[in-house]
């Protein structure tokens, strides 16, 4: 699925996976690190979900981990590291 961007636009942190334009969402605080993903586009094989910002000892961002429960495209398995 390409580069994921985090940024912010318009007063808003943006997840953007940039080869799926589909797959983009404003990020919601929910928790500490953790964001609730609200979907730019409906998604027809999940809804809810969370991303939570993996941080180093030094709390610099590395990566992230995501949380969206479907039974079609696993998240969970997208490992996906800070590039500088």
């Amino acid at each position: 699925y390409g580069d994921i961007e985090v940024k912010e636009e318009e007063n808003n942190l943006i997840i953007d996976f940039t080869r799926s334009p589909h797959l983009k969402a404003k990020l919601k605080h929910f928790n500490y690190d953790i964001f609730e993903i609200i979907w730019e586009h409906d998604q027809p094989w999940f809804s809810f979900g969370t991303v939570q910002f993996t941080k180093t000892n030094r709390n610099k961002v590395k990566g992230i981990e995501f949380d969206v429960p479907n039974y079609d495209f696993f998240f969970e398995e997208l490992n996906a590291k800070r590039i500088d």
